[in-house]
């Protein structure tokens, strides 16, 4: 066991898959050919090499800036809580990132949680006209009303 991570791997994945989003041909280095790829900002999971590229491609460009940190390995799978700042400095994003390899180390399974909630629904219905043509945007949170957040919760006992 070295360091924080537990794993054989000479490079963990945690620093391959942060050096890899910057480049979209590292991505796909990375990738099962059948990966699957199930996120917060998706309808319904994403399957193959070539979707899960052209989402995490256009996701990585939607963020100015992002950091993973306290990466976690065992076993096959791997964790990484990640913040991220959108290219207009508007937005804070954070979230965490699984990924599991299969028998040959590469990605078969990607899970990605984005949050808040209005962070979120932004960064889905950016990602629908980043990928308008390329993927359906049903895949997608469209809905401009979504991306309000209450900014104090409602008590239903109060009548309000």
């Amino acid at each position: 066991m070295k360091g924080r991570y537990v794993t054989q791997d000479p490079v963990p994945l945690s620093v391959n898959w942060s050096a890899a989003f910057k480049d979209p041909a590292a991505f796909a280095a990375l990738l099962a050919e059948d990966v699957v790829l199930e996120a917060s900002a998706i309808r319904e999971p994403a399957v193959g090499r070539k979707a899960v590229q052209a989402i995490m491609t256009a996701g990585s460009r939607l963020y100015r800036e992002i950091v993973f940190r306290n990466p976690a390995t065992t076993g096959a799978t791997t964790y990484s809580e990640w913040r991220a700042v959108s290219v207009d400095g508007a937005t804070v994003y954070e979230g965490v990132t699984v990924l599991t390899r299969d028998s040959a180390g590469a990605v078969k399974r990607v899970a990605i949680h984005h949050r808040p909630l209005g962070a979120l629904l932004r960064f889905s219905a950016e990602m629908a006209q980043s990928l308008r043509g390329v993927l359906p945007v049903e895949v997608f949170y469209t809905d401009a009303r979504a991306h309000q957040c209450p900014r104090e919760p409602s008590n239903p006992r109060s009548g309000h």
